[in-house]
């Protein structure tokens, strides 16, 4: 797969090694590129103040609170967020949609979204960060590796990529539900798609999700054919990827009505972001590879 992507798709040299340098900051939790800027859910006893402990024996007694001690003649010790990697999960939409690119010369949609994530888990996994991440494989079951922080986490997401292709029906709505139950606090979760879907499940599952994660990214990836179409001189027939259902296309009556379709969807997708607290990024996979990179770093650091 990886082999497939990099025909079509225009790498920065030594790209990797320069966005090392760079940050993924999320608006709450992200303050610098290296390992221990990152609070955790663990306690600890310096960073910063998350409650107090009644004193147990064999604990260091530099942290007990003596004006608490003076009040009550109970010993509390104050306990914080200790610094520790953060976890980051992809969630990578197969659905039949994302195999569609509009010229031989372009990547797909699907192509371009795993690039993406494939130097992002190389950052991330440069910073000592947890990287996981889940699929459908089939109609009826999803491939969901938590995050996780050793020498074979960004190996095992390399195969895996390797091994990815688009096969099924499935939406991110769907793909969000079935990974509920595996998440935990503080991830941040990135949603690789064209969410091209039913808006009103999406609110709902991201909802769900908002709930129980700390951080959403929506990353939108199109052909740049579905954002700007280009208009045949006379009627074409046009096949769903999905379904197989062919309709006829006339440029006169249809454009127009397709296009303000789709910018009502995008309307709508932003709205849904705004509701539910997710970051919202658009791409297209015509664009520079280093450009998108760039573009979510860039727009992260600005949360």
């Amino acid at each position: 797969m990886l082999q497939s992507i990099t025909k079509n798709i225009y790498w920065e040299p030594d790209l990797v090694n320069n966005l090392k340098k760079l940050e993924w900051i999320t608006s709450s939790i992200g303050r610098g590129i290296r390992h221990g800027k990152h609070p955790s859910q663990t306690l600890g006893f310096r960073a910063e103040f998350k409650q107090f402990s009644q004193f147990k024996e064999g604990e260091d007694a530099r942290y007990l609170d003596w004006k608490i001690y003076a009040r009550t003649k109970k010993k509390f010790v104050k306990q914080y967020h200790s610094e520790s990697a953060t976890s980051t999960l992809f969630l990578i939409d197969t659905s039949l949609s994302m195999d569609f690119k509009s010229k031989n010369s372009l990547p797909s949609k699907f192509e371009f979204s795993l690039a993406i994530i494939a130097v992002l888990a190389k950052i991330f996994d440069s910073q000592k960060d947890k990287i996981g991440f889940s699929h459908f494989i089939s109609e009826d079951s999803t491939h969901l590796v938590p995050p996780q922080q050793n020498s074979l986490a960004y190996k095992n997401l390399l195969t895996e990529i390797n091994q990815m292709y688009c096969s099924n029906t499935k939406t991110c709505n769907e793909l969000i539900i079935q990974s509920l139950k595996s998440l935990s606090p503080r991830t941040n979760i990135l949603i690789f798609s064209d969410f091209m879907e039913d808006l009103d499940h999406l609110k709902k599952a991201l909802s769900k999700l908002s709930g129980i994660t700390k951080e959403i990214s929506l990353i939108q990836i199109l052909d740049p054919i579905e954002s700007s179409i280009e208009t045949p001189n006379s009627s074409v027939i046009i096949q769903s990827i999905e379904d197989k259902a062919q309709f006829i296309f006339d440029p006169k009556k249809d454009s127009k009505s397709y296009l303000d379709q789709f910018h009502s969807h995008q309307k709508k997708l932003l709205k849904v972001c705004n509701q539910t607290g997710s970051h919202f990024h658009s791409m297209q996979s015509n664009d520079p590879l280093n450009n998108g990179i760039l573009y979510l770093l860039s727009n992260c650091k600005k949360k």
